[in-house]
């Protein structure tokens, strides 16, 4: 086990004692400036504020149910909707009500936003659910995703979501929006220069200047005996990509922590997807999981933990004594993204050579002969066998390195399992899940790369789906999608595939089932109107890339920009509907 080598090296040159009086967070966000922008100071006072202005109820069910220690609860159709969390392992309805109470605040800014987008009034009761999903594709998933948010907001749409949902890519986006405290517009224009680094640069500066930071969170990991992995490391490097100048604390920061930026209703709520790597179930299919600020779980499965014990032990539903634990947010941006999307050889060299080497650009740092020994085996082991993985690319084209990560779990994380000792399978029996980017489904041969399936669990009425793939006549997606929608006997309009990409946004409606959701699908395609750039022709867009320059980067998030901008009457059109269906459903 890989934590068993490096536990002795933490445990020599970080004592116990250190590590936990200084684990403890710093204020939850503090005041910086980044190229002309300040971020919210949301500093605990601040958040005690915030608090302040929530309904009693909401606040109520936080203080006394979420932030308590552990509560696990399994989700199902038999129960009623009352079921708050309890110690042990308790039945409640398919959207957990404290969800619903979240849900509540931002449904009052949904309807005012809805009235003024679509130009009508609308009753409280006919207010449909209005969600986005978007797919993967590494750092062209993220700048479309963040361009389209930009764009929504710009046209009045934003504030009429009620959830957002990502897979890959596009999960790094969502969670790093709402943790910004920004506004989309914002966060796209602060984006547009965290990518001009390589790999190996990020890796550099992160060991050079934040070696204690990810120390002491590595060391509480591998001191409390969890599984890890590389995208332990890669979650610490999208940490500094992504969050580092906009939260105080961007290593040690957890999802749970960003549901208190979600009080106000300011943001949709955010939804994250992965699946299972090599769980068998009876359908020999994959176990789809989603992550929020409140919980982590499968629907699937029917049970779920709060996301603050998302990495603690437990057994048959009861989290255990001494597992005081919960994973990093950019752990779960790791474990969602494309683990596979840059060059591991590279980050596994740099790693090391951060603890190695005595110097960087000059600098002295610390050298540790404890540290040396350990990462120069660990290294060696690492990089030889990598290598070998990645010599078969060249002698077969249809496996990819993205297939190879995958198959030989390069790519996976481990994490606890939650459902241990709750099921009579193989997933009740291990203590790991191993998890990947949920863009590794295939259904039937199409590659399921949306993150849609939490929206169509919650039964949301109007969806919006990004299609972020590089060639945008690529509907595959959407097709793998409707095919895993029927198998688990979710509604799902029919699809005319050939009408799609001749439009910016193309819409679908099941107009003999109210229940079902409308689909509007808007791929990322080139359009005359905004310029030459093609995203489908550019070499930065390839999903590998990690690399863009700002003019690239500002480029492709306008293209998804002006997109939504130019699709504005579909639009208006598709939630004109959705209200005049949710009228007739509540007829």
């Amino acid at each position: 086990m890989f934590y068993k080598k490096v536990l002795p090296v933490f445990l020599a040159v970080l004592p116990l004692v250190s590590v936990f009086a200084r684990v403890e967070k710093p204020d939850f966000y503090s005041c910086h400036k980044k190229k002309g922008f300040v971020v919210p100071d949301i500093t605990r006072q601040a958040r005690g504020a915030a608090s302040a202005k929530m309904s009693q109820d909401l606040y109520n069910c936080l203080a006394e149910k979420c932030t308590k220690r552990r509560y696990s609860f399994c989700v199902c159709k038999r129960c009623d909707n009352k079921s708050y969390f309890t110690s042990s392992y308790s039945v409640c309805s398919s959207i957990a009500p404290i969800e619903k109470l979240f849900l509540s605040r931002r449904m009052q800014r949904v309807k005012q936003s809805l009235e003024s987008f679509i130009g009508i009034s609308i009753e409280e009761s006919s207010v449909p659910l209005i969600g986005a999903c978007f797919g993967g594709g590494g750092c062209r998933a993220l700048l479309q995703t963040a361009g389209w948010l930009g764009g929504a907001e710009r046209i009045g749409l934003f504030d009429t979501l009620c959830y957002m949902s990502g897979l890959s890519g596009s999960t790094w986006a969502l969670n790093s929006l709402v943790a910004s405290g920004l506004s989309p517009t914002a966060f796209k224009q602060q984006l547009a220069h965290r990518l001009e680094l390589t790999i190996a640069e990020h890796m550099r500066a992160l060991l050079l200047e934040d070696k204690d930071e990810i120390s002491i969170v590595l060391a509480k990991k591998v001191s409390l005996q969890r599984p890890m992995s590389v995208v332990d490391d890669f979650g610490i490097l999208l940490a500094r990509i992504f969050l580092k100048g906009l939260v105080a604390n961007p290593y040690s920061l957890s999802l749970f922590d960003l549901s208190y930026l979600l009080f106000d209703g300011n943001y949709p709520f955010p939804l994250s997807t992965a699946t299972s790597s090599v769980v068998k179930v009876p359908q020999k299919r994959r176990l789809s999981f989603e992550f929020s600020p409140l919980f982590a779980g499968s629907f699937e499965l029917s049970s779920f933990v709060s996301t603050r014990s998302f990495g603690a032990l437990y057994d048959k539903g009861v989290v255990q004594s001494n597992s005081d634990y919960s994973e990093s947010l950019g752990f779960v941006m790791g474990l969602c993204g494309s683990a596979f999307a840059l060059d591991l050889n590279s980050v596994i060299e740099e790693f090391c050579r951060g603890f190695l080497c005595t110097e960087h650009d000059g600098k002295k740092v610390g050298k540790n002969e404890a540290i040396i020994s350990a990462f120069k085996g660990v290294a060696c082991t690492l990089i030889s066998k990598l290598g070998e993985r990645l010599g078969v690319v060249s002698s077969n084209q249809h496996r990819s390195p993205k297939t190879i990560f995958m198959r030989e779990q390069w790519g996976a994380a481990s994490c606890a399992n939650f459902a241990k000792g709750l099921y009579e399978t193989s997933v009740g029996s291990i203590d790991s899940l191993v998890l990947v980017d949920a863009g590794f489904e295939v259904v039937d041969s199409d590659r399921l790369c949306l993150g849609i399936m939490p929206l169509l669990y919650r039964g949301v009425n109007l969806i919006y789906v990004v299609g972020t793939a590089r060639d945008y006549n690529d509907v595959s997606s959407l097709r793998a999608a409707e095919k895993k929608a029927h198998l688990l006997g979710l509604k799902f309009p029919p699809i005319t595939y050939e009408s799609i990409g001749k439009t910016g946004a193309s819409v679908f409606i099941d107009e003999d089932d109210l229940k079902s959701p409308i689909i509007v699908y808007m791929p990322g395609r080139a359009h005359q109107g905004y310029s030459l750039f093609d995203p489908a022709q550019e070499e930065c867009t390839r999903t590998l890339n990690f690399t863009y320059t700002q003019r690239e980067a500002e480029a492709l998030m306008g293209l998804s920009d002006f997109i939504v901008g130019e699709s504005k009457e579909i639009l208006r059109y598709a939630g004109k509907r959705a209200v005049e269906r949710k009228m007739k459903e509540n007829a």
